[in-house]
């Protein structure tokens, strides 16, 4: 209830009418009653038609009394708005992971299956808040830190089918861009990548930026929010760290700003048999900041990433709110109860 006392408001007020009338027109029927004596009418009270309609008529009295108290106290509790009011509590874990997927043309082949292990990651998640940063020439968010699972699955469904229209099984890992893939990649990568002429055995790209995996990590650094408060920051990097052009960031000045802000960064590399010292400069980077290197197809990759993320910090987030429904229906439909009565016993009173 909101208005609690009303309803012993109204009750009072009801009460003390009740008695102000009946004590005015008690006395105002005996300053007016005329009696008048009529003889051999005694056996009247005995008889039993009499005492039918005498019973009938307290029964009727009675009726008419507890409807109208009924109605009156359905009033007020109408009146006095009555509500139910739980508490909602949405804990959220104060962890946060942003996975940072480089989406350069060399990792092409293997964004697909990168997106489906950010996808098995994501089912093992209950609570955590994720977010996807796609980058290569310059960087994109896909979507920012959430924990709305459902959404991040169909996004990741959405990447994987737009991915999987250019895969026509072409020998050496070949895609074709398709207006799908060119529209994703459109997002992050360098706007002279579509400058080239298809044609040209030769372009010049000495001037084209690609891959940037320093830049790609420090804004997926930049991407946490709540800065100001103690929680679990966790990056996961898939990239072959094969760059193209001068970054802003190398990829040591990133580590430096994960470090700078906390963030733990987890490393995963896409085909180790690839690498001329890519990858062991990456995996030094990754240890810097407490983190771990995978390899992508690792069988215990998912599991082992999970669990990383559990053993951080389990902190919660507990947000209450207080949610207050409206609830007058119970008391309205007693109230039309009551009406209804009052109304066919008044009809049954004059038949």
């Amino acid at each position: 209830m909101k208005f609690p006392l009303f309803i012993a408001v109204v009750i009072g007020i009801v009460v003390l009418g009740s008695l102000t009338s009946w004590i005015f027109f008690r006395d105002r029927s005996r300053a007016h009653r005329h009696e008048a004596w009529v003889a051999n009418s005694g056996f009247v009270r005995t008889l039993p038609k009499y005492r039918q309609l005498q019973n009938l008529s307290r029964l009727a009295l009675l009726g008419v009394v507890m409807l109208l108290l009924g109605l009156t106290l359905s009033t007020a509790v109408v009146a006095a708005s009555p509500v139910d009011r739980r508490v909602d509590n949405h804990s959220v874990q104060s962890r946060d992971m942003i996975m940072c997927l480089d989406a350069s043309g060399s990792m092409l082949p293997y964004d697909m299956q990168i997106i489906e292990t950010f996808d098995s990651i994501v089912s093992g998640f209950a609570g955590e808040r994720v977010s996807l940063q796609l980058w290569s020439g310059r960087s994109w968010i896909v979507f920012p830190l959430t924990d709305d699972y459902d959404m991040v699955h169909e996004v990741f469904a959405e990447i994987i089918d737009t991915i999987d229209s250019g895969n026509f099984n072409l020998p050496d890992s070949f895609w074709v861009m398709t207006p799908e893939v060119e529209r994703l990649f459109r997002h992050i990568n360098d706007p002279k990548i579509w400058d080239i002429d298809p044609n040209d055995p030769d372009p010049d790209t000495s001037d084209i930026v690609s891959s940037q995996s320093g830049d790609g990590l420090a804004s997926c650094v930049y991407g946490f929010d709540h800065t100001d408060k103690e929680r679990s920051r966790t990056v996961l990097f898939a990239t072959d760290n094969m760059i193209q052009g001068t970054p802003l960031y190398t990829l040591q000045e990133a580590t430096d700003l994960a470090i700078e802000y906390g963030v733990t960064v987890t490393g995963l590399y896409p085909d180790l048999s690839l690498s001329f010292g890519e990858a062991e400069e990456m995996q030094e980077q990754v240890e810097r900041t407490g983190g771990q290197m995978y390899a992508l197809g690792d069988p215990s990759l998912t599991d082992s990433v999970v669990q990383e993320i559990e053993d951080e910090q389990t902190a919660e987030l507990s947000t209450g709110e207080v949610v207050e429904t409206d609830r007058p229906e119970g008391a309205l439909s007693f109230g039309g109860w009551c009406l209804l009565g009052l109304l066919a016993l008044a009809a049954w009173m004059r038949i």
